[in-house]
C-alpha cells in the first residue's frame, strides 16, 4: 500500500484501495475513458423512496439516506459523526428549510454530496488518459436538476428516453442494483419483485445498523448457511477479516486524534472492512 500512496497520494484510496482497480488504469491502452458519473442526477434513490415523509429534517436525511448502509453504526458511535456531517451539509443547503426538506431538497443534497468523489476520480483518471465528465457541465446539470423527483421514481424519465430513441431495448429483462426489476409498459416504470419489496419494508422499520436489523440479518445468514448457500470456510474468513479490521480501527492514529469513538463489539458486526481500509490509507498518508 505504501508505494502506491507515495506514487498517487490520496487518489490511491479510491475504491478502498481495491487491488484490481489500479492495474486497470495503469495498463489502460486508450485515448479516453469515461463513466456514468453525474448521470445519477437522472436516477431515483431507493432510500429516498422508502424514508421520505413530511416533515423530514436534515438529520433524518443524514441517518436514512446519506448513511444509508448503516455501516457507521457497525464501528463508531454515530452521534458525533452525524453532527460533523450535518455541519458540512448545511453549507450545501442554501435556501432550504433544513427542518422540513422536500423530496427534491433531499435529492439535491444527497447528489451534491456525491460530486466530490466523482470529480476526484476524474482528476485521477486524467493522470493516465483523457477523461471528461459530460454530465458535469453546467448546462446539463442545470437541466437535470430542473426535473422533478417524481419523474425519476421507477426510472420513468430514463425509460421514457429509452422508449423514444430505442424502444426495442425495453424488451430485454431488467436487472438493477443487484436484483431483478419488472418493467410495466403501461406506466413506463420499473418496480421491484415482491421479495425485494418485502426487504424494503423491513428496511423501513429495521434500518441497517440497528439491533433489529442485525438480529434479522443473523437469521437470514443462518438460514442461508443451513441451505448450503454459505460454507463454514467463508464464514470463518469473514470473521477473521472483521477481527483484523476492528483491531486496525481501534489502533488507528486518525481515530485516536478525532472525537469519534469505536463501539465495543465491533468484531461481531458486518461491513467494517471498507471503513478499516479507508482509515488505513488515511493513516499511511499522515505518516508519510
Amino acid at each position: 500500500m505504501r508505494p502506491k500512496c507515495n506514487k498517487y497520494g490520496e487518489y490511491a484510496g479510491i475504491y478502498s484501495f481495491n487491488k484490481k482497480w489500479l492495474p486497470i488504469l495503469e495498463n489502460a491502452d486508450t485515448e479516453g475513458i469515461t463513466f456514468g458519473y453525474f448521470g445519477e442526477t437522472l436516477r431515483p434513490v431507493e432510500e429516498i423512496d422508502i424514508f421520505h415523509k413530511s416533515p423530514y429534517s436534515m438529520r433524518d436525511m443524514i441517518r436514512d439516506v446519506y448513511c444509508r448502509t448503516g455501516i457507521e453504526k457497525n464501528c463508531l458511535h454515530s452521534d458525533t459523526l452525524y453532527d460533523f456531517i450535518e455541519g458540512e451539509m448545511r453549507l450545501l443547503a442554501d435556501g432550504m428549510d433544513t427542518e422540513n426538506l422536500t423530496i427534491d431538497d433531499v435529492f439535491r443534497l444527497f447528489t451534491y454530496s456525491r460530486f466530490e468523489a466523482d470529480v476526484a476520480l476524474y482528476n485521477f483518471l486524467n493522470t493516465f488518459t483523457y477523461a471528461f465528465l459530460i454530465f458535469s457541465q453546467k448546462a446539463f446539470a442545470d437541466a437535470n436538476f430542473s426535473i422533478p423527483y417524481e419523474w425519476r421514481e421507477g426510472d420513468y424519465f430514463s425509460l421514457s428516453l429509452t422508449k423514444l430513441f430505442c424502444p426495442k431495448l425495453l424488451e430485454f429483462p431488467f436487472f438493477s442494483h443487484h436484483h431483478t426489476v419488472i418493467y410495466d409498459p403501461e406506466t413506463n416504470r420499473v418496480k421491484a419483485e415482491a421479495a425485494y419489496n418485502l426487504k424494503g419494508s423491513i428496511k423501513r422499520y429495521a434500518p441497517p445498523g440497528s439491533s433489529l436489523y442485525r438480529f434479522l440479518r443473523g437469521i437470514y445468514r443462518a438460514v442461508k448457511f443451513l441451505k448450503g448457500g454459505e460454507g463454514k470456510d467463508k464464514q470463518s474468513y469473514e470473521h477473521k477479516i472483521s477481527l483484523m479490521s476492528a483491531k486496525m480501527i481501534r489502533e488507528s492514529p486518525t481515530i485516536s486524534r478525532s472525537k469519534l469513538k469505536p463501539i465495543d463489539n465491533m468484531e461481531n458486526t458486518n461491513g467494517i472492512a471498507p471503513i478499516a481500509a479507508a482509515i488505513k490509507v488515511e493513516d499511511t498518508l499522515i505518516e508519510d
